[in-house]
């Protein structure tokens, strides 16, 4: 009787969540349209313009958008003309335009199409202009520099997008509202004297311009419906009705495609030892049996012990610094485990970085309300949905927790024993870490000399000099120490980021502005 009742509870329960997290978006939604059915229309048609590109959509495909008030991309964005990304509800092919002839990439549309039969994102450019045919180029090098890590030596890029349930710069950035959350919390915060939850909680000093731009989405939103959509010949006449929830079913469908790409990784990554580990990584996620903790259909469970357990630990406490053994101890709410920990726990002591993985961008995916994997369905259900399909001839697919966790510690002892994981890992622990350039080096490559043109005179070679410089207050955001802080932080757009190519590694951009503070 008690089963029975615990039972109806979870079906209640589920019940419940569906209603809450009813989705638009669907995977495996046709939704009329892909790139290579886009170019041949644009190339049968004639079209010459990003406009004329437009009409040959259907209009279904244009219910779905969100709008980005502050773009990293190439594409230009602002409150009154924010860039559209344009996605069907499978989010297989995505599409972007802005909306003013003064901003960059007005005469360009950027796709992004996912090709299931090879578990990839593929990148489009779309070149318009009124003298010569339009420009097609696929995986254009300059995308490479913000949809990859720079450390990847081959073309694997995914779009760039936070996890639930916060997307910084787009409008209805706070799951589903354009209400002044952030204001108001932040506010009641200071009053009362506690600490600021929820998402602030996890603000860094850089992330609070962030507040105020929030705050403004509702009214700046309503002029843009009201005076920019509306406005003769106005590109964005093609968007349907904007729904505050289109952010939130951009990220769910976003995360079920890139968990296919993940899934590829993992076994590309692991070569032939994935024989050995396919075993463990379907136990991350498989659905299975009732578990007597929370009645959830997955093991959730990393099935390693023993000295391949500890062999993974130490490898990542004496390369890396790190000491994992706390996050093998399950906790008693499913969501206090992270996908991330487990995949470093595997992947880091054979020297794979898993940083472009996930699709969150300068970020580490801090905001994250759970993982930076995450939607509002747990990110363990996205793996076992996405590895079930990329191997659905796989035999460990159908195994319940008890024989995957059988057959991972067997295939993982014997691996052990053969010698063959403290080869790899030895091999990988005696090569030469590749190290990103000091960030001082670079500014001073553009910032040290005479030439105003190329960049103003900063004297980064001057340690007395640049110690002076940091505190006039004649820069935008205040001092130079202000300007630098912002520019080279998360938050800055693509004409505003300083390097101005490619993306910053935190922790080397920690040490240049520790540095600066310290003069």
């Amino acid at each position: 009787m008690r089963v029975f009742f615990q039972l109806l509870v979870l079906l209640i329960s589920s019940t419940s969540l569906a209603q809450q997290y009813r989705y638009e978006s669907s995977i495996d939604h046709d939704d009329q349209i892909n790139i290579d059915l886009f170019k041949n229309n644009i190339e049968v048609s004639g079209a010459n313009t990003v406009d004329e590109a437009l009409g040959l959509i259907p209009s279904e495909f244009f219910e779905n958008y969100v709008l980005v008030y502050r773009s990293r991309s190439l594409q230009d964005s602002s409150f009154e003309y924010p860039r559209a990304i344009v996605f069907g509800k499978s989010a297989r092919f995505i599409m972007s335009f802005n909306g003013h002839e003064s901003q960059k990439g007005y005469n360009s549309i950027e796709a992004i199409q996912f090709r299931e039969d090879e578990q990839k994102w593929e990148f489009h450019e779309i070149t318009f202009s009124e003298t010569t045919p339009p420009k097609f180029e696929k995986n254009p090098t300059k995308c490479l520099e913000c949809h990859q890590s720079p450390s990847r030596q081959n073309v694997d890029m995914r779009p760039n997008w936070e996890p639930y349930n916060f997307w910084p710069g787009v409008y209805a950035s706070m799951d589903k509202t354009l209400e002044p959350v952030l204001r108001r919390t932040l506010d009641r915060a200071n009053e009362t004297g506690s600490t600021p939850y929820g998402v602030l909680a996890k603000f860094t000093e850089d992330d609070f311009i962030l507040v105020d731009e929030q705050s403004q989405e509702k009214e700046r939103l309503e002029f843009f419906e009201e005076n920019i959509k509306t406005a003769p010949l106005s590109r964005y006449r093609f968007l349907g009705e904007f729904n505050t929830r289109d952010p939130l079913d951009f990220t769910k469908a976003l995360i079920q495609l890139n968990m296919m790409r993940i899934s590829r990784i993992m076994k590309e990554s692991l070569g032939e030892a994935f024989d050995t580990y396919k075993y463990t990584l379907f136990g991350m996620g498989t659905a299975s049996f009732l578990s007597s903790r929370n009645l959830r259909f997955q093991c959730r469970k990393l099935y390693m012990t023993g000295e391949p357990l500890n062999t993974h630990l130490n490898f990542l406490n004496a390369n890396y610094a790190i000491n994992l053994e706390n996050y093998l101890n399950p906790p008693d709410t499913y969501f206090e485990k992270s996908l991330e920990e487990f995949l470093d726990i595997i992947f880091q002591p054979f020297g794979v970085s898993t940083k472009d993985w996930s699709m969150d961008f300068k970020t580490n995916g801090r905001f994250a309300f759970r993982n930076r994997y995450g939607s509002p369905a747990d990110s363990f259900i996205h793996l076992r949905d996405a590895m079930v399909r990329v191997y659905k001839d796989e035999p460990a697919a159908e195994m319940s927790c008890d024989e995957l966790e059988e057959k991972s510690e067997q295939a993982l002892q014997q691996f052990y024993g053969s010698g063959e994981m403290m080869n790899l890992f030895n091999a990988v622990a005696g090569a030469p870490i590749p190290r990103q350039r000091p960030l001082i080096d670079r500014c001073m490559n553009c910032h040290v000399g005479y030439d105003d043109v190329l960049a103003p005179y900063i004297p980064f070679n001057n340690p007395m000099l640049l110690k002076v410089e940091l505190d006039r207050g004649t820069y935008r955001r205040g001092t130079l120490l202000d300007e630098i802080r912002y520019r080279t932080g998360p938050h800055a757009t693509r004409n505003e980021q300083m390097p101005p190519a490619g993306q910053v590694d935190p922790e080397l951009r920690q040490e240049f502005l520790d540095f600066i503070e310290s003069l």
